[in-house]
């Protein structure tokens, strides 16, 4: 069923920023752009740093998270004065906050000191608006106590102005707010690195030349995405004020009286409604209404209409003087103000298109699924070829590009289909070939050695196709029989500017750091080596040791591990349920805790699913089962899951073998947890 939507056009919210930040360098201030109207939308993040802002300022939690798993990478800055409540996720996902009680700095302080961080504060100054802040002369005795915390840093002051009481910035104003970092940095010996004088309200300051010059740092919001200082709302020059358009379709088109025919009462929200007489009129009715938006801060985008009020769900526009020009199936158009814009983000009623040259843009433009030849001994060319997997593009319909290098006929039979029934368009591209795999690994028997050299040849090998397609904002898919292939991801990953959070589905650690006598799964060593530990060139493998961060590592599925392994798991700091833990909790309450350990504090997720965590019952052609694993319907709950947080920004499958496999049951399975963990649902996506 269509739908009211607003467009977002990216190259103007760029266009915008621009103007603001080179402004404000004029005078030697740095601008964060505020996402916050637009419940984070990464695409509008990634414009304002294309614009110029330094940093990413927001009030939730979720919207954070949400620009994070997106691949927002700019430091951010969160807005709204902590809670108690979340300190504990603040300290891990946020650079810098914004403060002005000392209970909870000081909760921010022990949650930091715990996991070894030192947060940033901004202390924010009340100069009169009467929001948040502190009063001027509680500020240093405040900031002296801060002083003593060892879990955070004093990195600015800052205040806010004309949100609530509508004081409007000046140089008196503004001063006092420099006065007070000068005082604060003689009186402490510090060094403070933003004095953040406010907001869009500023602008007209600013252009002046009067804001005081130890005002270095800007939060703009509205300055950008609706081109107006928020005084006056007055237009900023240079910028524009229509890179949000709502568009809501004519659902009835009938000439009607001006004026309602009968006694007239309270309309539906307890108001008595006044009407002119413009005697007959041609009205039309969208599908929008007060349940989705401001109407009051609407104004459509034709001048020849007007509207004339709404219900929850329809909106009235006369529409006379425009004639046969409406028709009905058309859309409308209408600019919004600031209070009308956050209603629309805020509905799930209203689709947002946001627009980049015309075209939506999507937060990741693809998936890119990579085929690894297996990591173990190769006994022979013919297992090399049968082994060695294809690949192809898949592209979505609309829009961006989703490339698959496909892991086989096997999987890609079901998988191929099923991405297409989400709404994805196959076209194959030829073979990807390991030509070194047969010369030098293809033999009768191997050292450990030589088993080494090839695993670490192979994840260099498939390093630098993660790192390209997560850096052009695809999710890359890797399958492979060994899941030493993992390591490869693990080193693509690490070489990236920021590491994700990891959840790790497997029976085995993968913490071993030596093989013992006879032993020849070197990929029980894979994780291990990712966090530096273990053999000295698998753990420094690709130059980067470790590659991944243990405090945001989660292991599901654990029941086959040896007593070393144990030990040197608990010392990591990794976070690990046991197949113990599932049956005790429950996947639901794993996968939310799994979730909250590997998200926080991260720009996404990567998710290996090692085959071996699955019950032989569900997945028989794997490479190394062990009994009593999880079952179809808990693999199922936890990938939807994982699904529904919006994190997933990678992914690993391992342990398949297609030996072991003849009549595809595997196969079948392993594409329906990848369909779940990209949306599938029973009903649909």
């Amino acid at each position: 069923m269509s739908r009211p939507f607003i467009t977002i056009d990216l190259e103007k919210i760029e266009h915008n920023a621009r103007t603001i930040t080179r402004l404000c360098g004029k005078y030697g201030i740095e601008v964060a752009g505020v996402t916050k109207v637009t419940c984070g939308m990464p695409q509008v993040g990634k414009a304002m740093l294309r614009g110029g802002v330094t940093a990413i300022g927001e009030s939730r939690m979720e919207n954070i998270l949400r620009l994070k798993a997106n691949g927002v990478n700019a430091p951010f800055m969160l807005l709204r004065i902590p809670p108690l409540s979340a300190v504990e996720d603040i300290v891990t996902s946020v650079d810098i906050s914004l403060n002005s009680e000392l209970s909870v700095i000081a909760a921010l302080s022990e949650a930091a000191h715990r996991r070894g961080l030192v947060h940033k504060i901004i202390i924010m100054v009340d100069l009169g608006d009467l929001r948040e802040g502190v009063w001027p002369d509680d500020l240093l005795p405040m900031s002296r106590e801060i002083m003593e915390l060892p879990g955070v840093r004093i990195v600015g002051l800052g205040a806010n102005l004309s949100c609530y009481g509508g004081v409007v910035p000046s140089e008196e104003n503004m001063g006092r707010l420099v006065a007070c970092a000068r005082d604060l940095e003689g009186h402490l010996g510090i060094q403070l690195q933003y004095v953040s004088g406010g907001n869009s309200s500023a602008l007209n300051l600013i252009a002046s030349g009067k804001m005081p010059r130890g005002i270095n740092h800007m939060r703009i919001g509205e300055g950008i995405l609706l081109g107006r200082e928020t005084v006056k709302r007055a237009p900023w020059p240079g910028t524009y004020q229509d890179a949000f358009l709502l568009n809501a379709e004519v659902i009835e088109l009938k000439e009607k009286p001006s004026i309602p025919v009968g006694e007239t009462g309270e309309d539906a929200f307890g108001r008595k409604p006044v009407f002119e007489d413009k005697g007959e009129m041609l009205r039309a009715i969208l599908n929008i209404g007060r349940e989705d938006v401001d109407v009051a801060g609407m104004a459509p985008d034709d001048e020849r209409l007007s509207i004339l009020g709404a219900s929850s769900d329809h909106l009235l526009v006369d529409v006379t003087v425009a004639g046969d020009e409406i028709r009905l199936g058309d859309d409308l158009r209408f600019g919004l103000n600031y209070s009308a814009l956050l209603a629309a983000m805020t509905s799930m009623y209203v689709e947002k298109r946001p627009l980049r040259e015309g075209v939506v843009e999507q937060p990741h433009k693809g998936i890119v699924m990579i085929g690894v030849p297996s990591a173990m001994i190769l006994r022979a060319p013919s297992v090399v070829e049968r082994l060695v997997r294809g690949y192809g593009v898949i592209k979505p319909h609309i829009p961006g590009g989703v490339e698959i290098w496909s892991p086989g006929p096997g999987v890609a039979s079901y998988l191929i289909p099923g991405f297409e029934r989400l709404g994805f368009h196959v076209v194959n591209k030829g073979d990807l070939s390991f030509p070194f795999l047969s010369k030098e690994f293809a033999t009768e028997s191997s050292t450990f050695e030589d088993r080494k050299a090839l695993v670490i040849r192979i994840a260099e090998e498939v390093a630098p196709h993660i790192q390209e397609s997560v850096s052009e904002d695809c999710i890359p898919i890797v399958m492979s029989s060994h899941p030493a292939a993992s390591l490869g991801v693990y080193l693509g990953l690490s070489r990236l500017s920021n590491r994700p959070g990891l959840i790790v589905f497997s029976a085995h650690g993968g913490f071993k750091v030596a093989l013992e006598e006879g032993e020849e799964r070197i990929s029980r060593m894979t994780l291990a080596a990712a966090l530096g530990y273990g053999d000295e060139e698998l753990a420094s493998c690709g130059g980067i040791s470790p590659k991944l961060e243990p405090e945001n590592i989660v292991l599901v599925g654990l029941r086959d591990v040896g007593s070393e392994e144990a030990k040197l798991i608990t010392r990591s700091r990794i976070k690990v349920f046991t197949m113990e833990d599932i049956d005790a909790l429950g996947m639901r309450e794993v996968s939310y805790r799994a979730l909250r350990a590997a998200g926080m504090g991260t720009w996404g997720l990567h998710v290996t699913l090692d085959l071996s965590v699955l019950d032989p019952t569900v997945a028989p052609g794997v490479m190394k089962p062990v009994n009593g694993g999880i079952s179809y319907r808990e693999t199922h709950l936890a990938m939807e899951m994982i699904a529904m947080s919006g994190l997933l920004r990678s992914l690993d499958v391992v342990g398949f073998s297609p030996e072991r496999d003849p009549e595809m049951v595997t196969a079948r399975v392993i594409s329906e947890f990848i369909l779940s963990l990209f949306g599938k649902k029973i009903l649909g996506q």
